[in-house]
């Protein structure tokens, strides 16, 4: 690299010193632009409106405005991920199990303890809103179903809590968030499957009510489900009824509820599959199809956008009965049938095949998952 040396710099006639007020940048003066002045920690002596400081002990910032220092407020957007993922109970043998794991998602390594169900149960469903997890239905003994809702705060390991309870009593339900509401749809009763989708405000304790209703297509209900979700939109991926296994993908505008619509299909019919989302792609892998045949492909679909599903790749190992939480960049599916603790990761935005992450503390089937800080 070469360098530039400058002795002197004077103005265009060359008699004495540029006029430093008179910059331009392309046809417009930089001293016509309005000035703020920024500091940090020593607030300027004679600001004028719209000065900014940052006070680095309380990580704060204050704006000048008619004679007074002002707190800036910020209003951040909702999320339904985080950086902590956590898989919540879950079975092993057919028995019902309570422990809860978590785990950084952005790097790869084994899950810790993060505390105890309130209720164990087998196959409940999790949401997030970023901040609380909440987990729904689930059996405590095999398939029967229950009405618990049970939440943690994700960035605090500790044993969970009751939250309220879901109008119907299911297990092997889905759940999805667009960072505030949180839905549970489908489930199984121990006897019929459930079409029926429920609703829980994430930061209000309280009991689920009615929000809407699976598509026609799903009119005698579904079991063993996905869910997956943007802030927008939320996705149901594939299930069962009646010992069939389904292809459907449904979808539902979270905020409105209503019955859902219909998305698409999925590259096979499957069951029990695990799936997570960014803001754009949901991704839904492994479950189980006719005969009980176990899985390993990887699905994908833009979440705003009607259509079948993709390939994406492929599992390290086929699984049943797995679960799956993300980041927005990147996607942990583990778990699954019998009693796997294996992790395994995906970046969402790059179809690829799956890659080892690590594994959880206890080797477990059907637990719930979610996400969040």
């Amino acid at each position: 690299m070469g360098t530039l040396k400058v002795d002197t710099v004077t103005n265009v006639a060359g008699s004495g010193a540029p006029d430093a007020t008179k910059v331009t940048v392309g046809t417009v003066e930089l001293s016509a632009l309005s000035q703020i002045e920024y500091a940090v920690d020593s607030k300027p002596s004679s600001p004028s409106n719209g000065s900014l400081v940052y006070l680095s002990g309380p990580k704060s910032f204050q704006t000048y405005f008619d004679g007074y220092w002002h707190d800036v407020a910020f209003t951040f957007p909702p999320v339904n991920n985080g950086a902590r993922g956590v898989f919540f109970a879950g079975a092993q043998n057919f028995s019902p199990v309570n422990r809860i794991d978590y785990f950084d998602i952005s790097t790869t390594g084994n899950a810790a303890t993060f505390g105890n169900a309130n209720v164990a149960v087998e196959d409940p469903a999790g949401c997030s809103d970023g901040s609380r997890g909440v987990f729904a239905g689930g059996s405590k003994s095999f398939g029967t179903g229950s009405t618990e809702i049970q939440y943690i705060t994700v960035a605090t390991a500790s044993n969970a809590t009751d939250f309220g309870d879901d109008q119907l009593t299911t297990c092997k339900l889905a759940s999805v968030s667009d960072g505030a509401i949180g839905l549970f749809a489908g489930g199984y009763n121990g006897s019929t499957s459930m079409h029926r989708i429920r609703k829980v405000t994430i930061q209000t304790l309280g009991n689920a009510t009615n929000h809407g209703d699976l598509t026609n297509a799903y009119n005698q209900g579904a079991e063993s489900l996905s869910g997956a979700a943007n802030l927008t939109r939320g996705l149901f991926f594939g299930g069962m009824r009646s010992g069939g296994y389904r292809a459907q993908i449904d979808y539902i505008t979270i905020a409105t509820g209503g019955t859902a619509n219909d998305f698409g299909d999925l590259t096979v019919s499957r069951a029990y599959s695990g799936a997570f989302a960014s803001s754009s792609r949901a991704v839904v892998a492994g479950g189980a199809t006719n005969g009980l045949s176990v899985l390993s492909p990887i699905d994908y679909v833009e979440i705003m956008t009607t259509s079948n599903a993709s390939d994406f790749g492929d599992l390290i190992s086929a699984r049943w009965g797995a679960a799956g939480c993300g980041n927005g960049v990147r996607g942990v599916f583990g778990a699954g049938y019998s009693y796997v603790s294996s992790l395994e990761y995906v970046t969402i935005a790059v179809p690829s095949n799956a890659a080892t992450f690590g594994n959880l503390t206890l080797g477990r089937y059907t637990p719930g998952a979610c996400a969040g800080d």
